[in-house]
């Protein structure tokens, strides 16, 4: 049984949204579920499509934002970068708050309290889930008992 990362998000069945999708093949494309919805109007994936073109417009241009915010990136050269480059990359502005949609400059974040903790729990969050993803991997036993004693501190 599947379930929606975020309920309410699409207003479809996310068991039969699965099976529609891996009807597909054994490997698919975002390209080819799309199409099987525009082909299936009645299908439980046509329903997580805005059809309308004028609304899907306004919607890809805020993902092309989304995408823009994502990018933007301060280098910093420090001993401790990439063993390459010598540079850390670090994104310019990030999230404030999935659920609000809002952003901030990276700078304002490492000096706000409030928002320097949200970032650290996000970090935690995100360390708890990497691990939980790849626990099974023995090559990362060494990183994944640091991420479980990083989170019990």
């Amino acid at each position: 049984m599947v379930h929606w990362k975020i309920n309410g998000i699409f207003k479809a069945d996310p068991n039969k949204v699965y099976d529609e999708i891996t009807s597909l093949g054994e490997k698919f494309t975002p390209e080819q579920i799309v199409e099987y919805a525009r082909e299936n109007k009645k299908s439980e994936l046509n329903k997580c499509f805005e059809w309308s073109d004028k609304a899907a417009a306004k919607k890809y241009r805020i993902i092309q934002a989304q995408t823009i915010i994502r990018n933007i990136v301060v280098i910093k050269d420090v001993e401790e970068g990439d063993p390459d480059t010598g540079r850390v990359v670090v994104r310019a502005i990030i999230s404030t708050n999935e659920r609000t949609n809002e952003y901030e400059p990276i700078q304002r974040t490492v000096i706000n309290q409030n928002s320097y903790n949200r970032l650290l729990a996000a970090a935690m969050d995100e360390l708890q889930a990497f691990k939980k993803k790849y626990d099974t991997l023995a090559e990362l036993s060494g990183i994944i008992a640091e991420i479980e004693a990083l989170i019990a501190s």
